[in-house]
């Protein structure tokens, strides 16, 4: 999704909700839980590693995107190579709805923001479903 280029390792682990075409599928306002696992290449100072749940936008048009619940995590040093680990908690809303359709997808995500106190930022993002229902649903229109 908004992926730089930064050097960092960053993996995210959802440790609830159901499997759905292969990502995890929650209802609307669930808790959506896990844990973030960061490896800087290099020494690295940060104001904070953030853990957020977002929505955005895919296909025609222009993107949208938005952010609904944010947990704020570690700061300080990290020392290149070795891991930091941050467990978090975010709630979805009632609304909007993962959605495929012809023209446009909407898409949520939990997404991991190591804010640097200089320099590009890291990122990365986990997809998941949001849906009042467990049925099969494509959320990359694919």
């Amino acid at each position: 999704m908004f992926r730089n280029k930064a050097k960092s390792d960053i993996r995210i682990t959802i440790k609830n909700g159901r499997t759905i075409d292969g990502l995890q599928a929650f209802l609307p306002n669930e808790e959506v839980r896990g844990e973030a696992e960061i490896i800087p290449e290099n020494d690295i100072t940060v104001d904070a590693i953030r853990a957020r749940l977002v929505w955005y936008t895919q296909g025609r048009g222009d993107r949208d995107m938005g952010v609904v619940d944010t947990v704020t995590g570690p700061s300080g040093f990290l020392t290149g190579g070795v891991p930091v680990r941050m467990d978090f908690t975010l709630r979805l809303p009632s609304a909007p709805w993962s959605y495929a359709g012809q023209l446009i997808t909407l898409v949520w995500a939990v997404q991991i923001v190591v804010d640097r106190d200089r320099g590009l930022d890291y990122d990365d993002d986990q997809p998941i479903i949001m849906t009042p229902t467990f049925e099969t649903l494509d959320p990359f229109g694919s």
